[in-house]
């Protein structure tokens, strides 16, 4: 007999030896986990072949210095962009198999909720991608994993979009 949950421990058992009353006790025969298959996150990692944080800052740097420009981008921001360029470099670090200072410091990413107030849609999300296109071909380290950061930027904008266009 095998009692095999889909993921977990695994035990197979038999019937083992009889009780004092006659009845059948079955005795451990393999004890195993059963886990669930790796599934490969190609973001989470870009950090370990990235190999340090700075990098990641001076994406969010060069991302800003656009998005200071911008016309449409500016105006969802606050006047100083400190905390918003330490926060968004935390985010990137962590999200990409780095350090977890974001959630350590700030909890769950809750990024949809964390962006309602700033009404976003089909234009803000474009020019947040051009931003973010650009700065990205500004970082060397990142060249190799262009593919894979622009199809997460863009999955992760078109997300936050809450607004009609």
């Amino acid at each position: 007999m095998c009692n095999k949950p889909q993921y977990g421990l695994v035990v197979e058992t038999s019937l083992g030896y009889k009780s004092n009353d006659n009845r059948d006790v079955p005795s451990v025969t393999r004890l195993s986990t059963n886990t669930m298959p790796e599934i490969f996150d190609p973001v989470a990692a870009v950090y370990k072949q990235v190999g340090e944080d700075k990098p990641f800052f001076t994406l969010v740097d060069k991302f800003y210095a656009g998005v200071e420009n911008d016309l449409i981008l500016r105006p969802l921001y606050p006047e100083d962009l400190t905390e918003s360029k330490l926060h968004l470099a935390l985010f990137l670090i962590q999200r990409t198999g780095g350090r977890t200072t974001y959630s350590d410091e700030r909890g769950h990413p809750r990024m949809r909720a964390r962006h309602l107030p700033f009404p976003i849609g089909t234009n803000e999300k474009n020019a947040w991608m051009n931003n973010m296109k650009k700065a990205l071909a500004m970082v060397p380290e990142f060249e190799p994993h262009l593919g894979t950061l622009t199809e997460f930027f863009e999955t992760f904008a078109t997300f936050l979009i809450n607004k009609p266009n």
